[in-house]
């Protein structure tokens, strides 16, 4: 029986981070393996008052002092970090994780690398000298894509420790039945046309919802239900609204004026955010996904895969891994990041049945090929068993 000690952030909505190691955690769970958590807390900027913000953080952070002392006592432990890219990132880390390794030199370490920021640091800066010495602290480094582990072994890390493990999504991908009776005679029906994610100004929600209205006032003709699903969050790349109450005003008034064009067929509505079966549901009934991203942290987005397994045509573009996950076989890529190239899009999809097919069935092979539950548990236990010694070499993986 292999103990494995998962450090990940404890969060109170949706990270896709934390998402990717629960899920290896329940596809491993029965199969002779032992989990204990060490919750990594974010700083809850809501609250106004600094000083009550960090006794809150502190509190939180000491709670797992007992299974960071399990940790060390414990013989033959592996420890997986899902390591996030920022000073804070690593204080949250390192308090704990320098006495654990001077007092536990030969202790199996993996860090998991899901965003993306650090792609764009300077090889010499102090936060990428720092950022280095973590990482070669363990004994495998994963990240999901090409463009990442090109920079680690740009910035000096070895290239045998860094593994590529391409993310998964906790569902079962539809039929190519499935996706011949969604997209026959489209033209003759609404097309639904789908945007999930969190809603960051980058992920390109607004150029999603001008696109959409540019289509209603030039093609009013075209029938289309759209939805706007996701949670609004602000980040320091948030530029355009001030304030989220100011975005929430945008989104509504922009919606109205979709509505409201005289003669359209085009209508959309917007959902606060969906999960489990209500957003499956979502991706099953879409025809489109669109995911116009410039977010600076983008890697590997769950919704495209999700869109891809729901068999969806995408319509997306080349922020961070995106590229070494989905080709043009499998989406129209968006260059530049337009509302007049995603409402292009959108129409080229409608009016082409045989490309937008020809899509969705290539996004559905390489979904089944590289990304599904299968491979991805295949992958983790290679890992955890490498890790335990068991493997003389480093495996080879199924990406």
């Amino acid at each position: 029986m292999q103990k494995i000690y998962f450090s990940y952030i404890k969060v109170a909505t949706f990270s896709g981070q934390t998402a990717s190691t629960i899920l290896i955690k329940k596809l491993l769970s029965g199969k002779d393996y032992v989990f204990q958590d060490i919750y990594l807390y974010p700083l809850k900027r809501a609250t106004k008052n600094k000083m009550l913000l960090i006794f809150d953080w502190i509190l939180n952070t000491f709670s797992t002092i007992p299974s960071i002392f399990s940790l060390l006592f414990t013989k033959r432990a592996t420890l997986y970090i899902n390591l996030g890219q920022g000073y804070f990132s690593f204080l949250r880390i390192l308090w704990w994780y320098v006495p654990v390794r001077m007092m536990k030199r030969k202790l199996s370490v993996i860090i998991s690398l899901n965003g993306h920021s650090f792609v764009s640091w300077s090889n010499t800066s102090n936060k990428t000298a720092l950022f280095k010495k973590i990482l070669n602290s363990a004994k495998i480094i994963t990240v999901v894509g090409n463009v990442q582990k090109s920079k680690l072994v740009e910035i000096g890390i070895h290239a045998d420790k860094v593994k590529i493990i391409p993310n998964t999504i906790d569902s079962e991908p539809v039929n190519q039945q499935f996706t011949l009776n969604k997209h026959r005679d489209i033209s003759s029906k609404p097309v639904e046309i789908l945007f999930l994610s969190l809603l960051v100004e980058s992920k390109g929600y607004p150029e999603y919802l001008e696109a959409l209205l540019l289509l209603s006032k030039s093609d009013p003709k075209l029938k289309m239900n759209a939805i706007l699903c996701g949670p609004l969050i602000k980040t320091k790349h948030c530029t355009r609204f001030k304030t989220i109450k100011e975005s929430e005003k945008w989104i509504a008034e922009t919606i109205v004026d979709i509505n409201k064009v005289l003669d359209s067929s085009i209508k959309v509505r917007y959902i606060p955010g969906a999960k489990g079966t209500k957003k499956q549901e979502l991706f099953n009934a879409s025809h489109i996904f669109v995911l116009p991203t410039q977010y600076p942290n983008e890697a590997q987005p769950l919704v495209i895969l999700e869109a891809l397994a729901s068999g969806c045509a995408l319509i997306t573009t080349n922020a961070g891994e995106i590229p070494s996950t989905i080709s043009n076989n499998e989406a129209i890529i968006l260059n530049p990041i337009t509302p007049e190239n995603i409402a292009k899009a959108i129409k080229t999809y409608i009016e082409n049945d045989e490309m937008r097919m020809k899509k969705v069935n290539s996004g559905l092979k390489i979904y089944n090929e590289k990304y599904s539950l299968e491979i991805y548990q295949k992958n983790w236990m290679q890992l955890f068993s490498y890790c335990n010694e068991s493997y003389r070499n480093i495996p080879k993986f199924n990406n």
